[in-house]
């Protein structure tokens, strides 16, 4: 890998001139392009590349993490898939239903949707816990050591 030609990866702008690019790297240690990718059945759609400068043993390299982002169609769809499934539902049953197509249609191993029960924001209630695409029972916990202490 340590060979590989950036222009292999895309013919985008971001990658048309390397020293230039190499320059804003060592400027700002990171950056976040979305690009067009062409695959090998000459489909394109856009990606996502993170350029971080990495350091070792006082050389500098370019580390480069590739996404590829879903497109506005498929966005619209699953937002669209979503809505329809849980449009029906009404109190528990749409937290429930909700939580568990958000599972399904991101193929992600949990969903919790949760309310905060205190002003503090220091405890949370789950009004729906899916693991695993089945749904948990609801606990109440507090935020403190949790990852979800970061969003609260």
């Amino acid at each position: 890998m340590l060979q590989l030609k950036l222009s292999l990866l895309s013919n985008s702008v971001l990658f048309a001139d390397y020293n230039s690019f190499w320059q804003q790297l060592s400027e700002e240690k990171r950056i976040i392009n979305r690009i067009p990718f062409v695959n090998k059945a000459g489909q394109q759609y856009d990606i996502e590349a993170i350029s971080s400068l990495v350091q070792v043993k006082g050389k500098s390299f370019c580390c480069l993490l590739v996404n590829d982002l879903p497109n506005k169609k498929t966005e619209e769809l699953l937002l669209r898939t979503i809505s329809e499934a849980t449009s029906a539902k009404i109190g528990q049953d749409f937290f429930e239903a909700l939580a568990k197509f958000i599972t399904i249609s991101l193929n992600i191993s949990r969903c919790i949707i949760s309310e905060c029960i205190d002003v503090d924001r220091t405890r949370v209630r789950t009004l729906a816990y899916t693991k695993n695409k089945e749904l948990v029972k609801n606990v109440v916990h507090d935020e403190e050591g949790t990852p979800c202490k970061l969003v609260m």
